[in-house]
């Protein structure tokens, strides 16, 4: 037996010892490559030339730097990214991570990150580049890449951002990189006999590894499992490990090859995601209002738990056509078309409907939808919210009530105060303008008559009607403000003020009240009170016309205009049932209405004429009144 010179056996052992490295290298679950200082390419391990399905001549890019070869492989779009990457590692000396699309060998890309380590002398020279490329394709983790290590492939193995192990056939560990001793702080004895699994391993995680890790090594199939691993100072981080089997030629496992790629980061990251997902919910879920996502189709696909409880249904439920059983019949084609109206359109939508609670009771809501659009603009969900005002409804509809009911008892009460006050003020004048009526008839009767007496009797009666016309004249004084109230008035201003005061009362009668205001008015000086009142008298009054008309076109409109160089032009035109005698209506006690009082429109009219205007009413086609009053304008300052 011939024993090897010293020389030989150390030159032997190296052999053995690169001989390895390269073994582990191309077995490793990664594409492994090295390139000299000046980036030119050295080594390709063989799972990336399998991979790529490419060869190469180091020959033939020596001098040409790394590039040549990677733009065969690269996606076309990362090719200037990985270019960019690489020059300036070059240039600086730096390592380098780029995430890129690599071809396989059949055509197809798949993601990868590509990490690359620079390796320097003992005198600091850059002296070697190692780098790997590892698929993240499918779930993309982080923290994964490589590093360069001593010119050998060992060294480069123990450089590497992972923990790169090696084991035999039926399990048993056989090598660990550096990064897995110093990281756990253990020795490649202390991995073995399955300690591992005891040492390393979290108590929770060890059940699972150990079922994952059986099943590989009996089935021969990649081994993929997720768990948290010991550091050496007691800590515990999440890793992702797999290990694929190494074969012969004949197809049986020589070895196992894993790699073990730190993902607790990610992990965190996860998990806070998961966290604050989690109060996202919990905090819809606890508004006190119902929320909802819709598809860009209008489907539902989400509702939240208060919606939910609600209607008593789950969101699967609750398709396009099937939220049409849980609107009020009333409202049901209405939301229908603002629906179909906001997705055609992709407009937000905003409105009031009645929606059926679980226990078939209909509650009022206002209804508000927002579409979500991405960079394109195109919508990818619609989002939206209900919120219960159907008490606020009940309110404002008990609330209209009481005010009209207070609006006729206020009516009645001066109508009554109006007739006693007429009663008490013209009783006496009248009787006794009756009781010398009685004594004239009597004088004249006699026989003979005596005319003297008559003719007296007479002149009293004409002294008691003069007194009678005056009582009146007082009385219709009442209906007239003195000069001393009225100011200088922007009209239009009033017209809004009446507008404002009158919505919820024509929108409760489904009518919409629209004002064509002229700009630029000149003030007239009036009562606001009193012009209040008869905008007020003339608007009431198109809407109680508009009550028996059927049909989606229910408008009162207000228009001011210019009446001459010293006018202003009122017209309040409704699209009512009309008028037959539009001259009447101004009369004291003359109304249309099964109801009515006839005074409104007089005491309009006697508004306006104190203001030195003129009120009157004209018909229009084919249906509805117009009620026109001019005022006169005024440049003096208010008093």
């Amino acid at each position: 037996m011939t024993v090897p010179r010293n020389g030989q056996a150390i030159a032997y052992s190296h052999y053995r010892r690169e001989h390895e490295a390269r073994v582990i290298v191309d077995s490793m679950p990664g594409l492994a490559w090295s390139a000299r200082h000046d980036g030119t390419l050295e080594i390709l391990n063989a799972r990336l030339l399998e991979y790529t399905g490419e060869s190469i001549d180091c020959r033939e890019h020596a001098g040409r730097g790394a590039s040549c070869w990677w733009t065969q492989v690269l996606h076309a779009d990362d090719v200037e990214p990985w270019l960019e990457a690489w020059s300036h590692a070059i240039e600086t000396g730096e390592p380098w991570e780029i995430e890129h699309r690599l071809r396989r060998s059949d055509g197809t890309y798949r993601w990868f990150r590509s990490s690359c380590q620079p390796v320097r002398d003992r005198a600091g020279q850059l002296h070697r580049w190692y780098g790997v490329s590892l698929d993240i394709d499918d779930s993309r983790p982080t923290q994964e890449g490589v590093r360069g290590g001593d010119q050998s492939l060992l060294h480069f193995l123990d450089a590497l951002p992972a923990i790169v192990w090696r084991a035999t056939a039926d399990g048993e560990p056989n090598y660990i990189n550096r990064r897995a001793s110093d990281y756990s702080g253990a020795t490649l004895a202390d991995f073995q006999d399955l300690k591992w699994q005891q040492n390393c391993v979290h108590p929770d995680d060890i059940a699972t590894v150990a079922r994952e890790w059986s099943r590989a090594l009996e089935t021969g199939t990649p081994y993929d499992v997720l768990s948290r691993n010991r550091a050496a100072d007691g800590s515990y981080r999440w890793f992702h490990i797999r290990a694929e089997p190494f074969r012969d030629e004949e197809g049986r496992i020589i070895y196992w090859y894993g790699v073990d790629v730190d993902i607790d980061d990610r992990k965190k990251a996860e998990e806070a995601l998961r966290r604050s997902e989690q109060e996202l919910r919990f905090l819809i879920d606890t508004l006190p209002a119902m929320v909802w996502r819709a598809t860009p189709g209008g489907d539902p696909d989400y509702i939240n738990q208060r919606l939910a409880d609600f209607l008593g249904r789950r969101v699967t439920e609750l398709s396009q056509e099937r939220w049409r059983e849980i609107i009020h019949p009333d409202d049901v084609d209405i939301a229908a078309r603002d629906w179909g109206v906001a997705l055609e359109l992709v407009k937000p939508l905003a409105g009031q409907y009645r929606f059926r609670r679980a226990d078939g009771v209909y509650r009022w809501f206002q209804f508000h939808a927002e579409p979500l659009r991405d960079v394109d603009g195109a919508v990818v969900h619609w989002y939206g919210v209900q919120v219960d005002i159907d008490d606020n409804k009940r309110m404002e509809e008990a609330l209209r009530s009481t005010r009209a009911e207070l609006s006729r008892a206020s009516e009645m009460a001066t109508v009554s105060q109006l007739a006693a006050s007429i009663a008490h003020e013209i009783s006496q004048p009248l009787a006794a303008l009756v009781a010398n009526a009685h004594a004239s008839l009597r004088w004249i009767s006699a026989k003979p008559p005596n005319l003297a007496r008559a003719k007296i009797t007479a002149e009293r009666i004409i002294r008691d009607g003069n007194a009678t016309a005056d009582v009146v004249s007082r009385i219709r004084a009442l209906f007239k403000r003195s000069d001393a109230c009225r100011t200088l008035l922007d009209l239009n201003e009033v017209i809004d003020e009446v507008s404002r005061l009158l919505a919820d009362e024509a929108s409760s009668r489904n009518v919409d009240i629209s004002t064509d205001l002229e700009e630029g008015l000149s003030p007239t000086l009036a009562d606001r009170v009193q012009l209040q009142q008869v905008i007020a008298n003339l608007a009431r009054n198109g809407i109680d016309a508009m009550d028996l008309v059927d049909g989606p076109s229910r408008v009162l409109s207000i228009r001011s205009r210019r009446d001459g160089d010293n006018g202003l032009l009122v017209e309040i035109s409704d699209q009512g049932i009309g008028l037959d005698d539009v001259e009447k209506v101004f009369e004291p006690f003359f109304t249309t209405k099964e109801q009515g009082m006839g005074m409104g429109l007089a005491i309009s009219r006697w508004i306006v004429e104190a203001h030195q205007g003129r009120v009157w009413a004209t018909s229009n086609s084919p249906s509805g009144t117009t009620f026109s009053f001019t005022l006169p304008t005024s440049s003096e300052d208010a008093p």
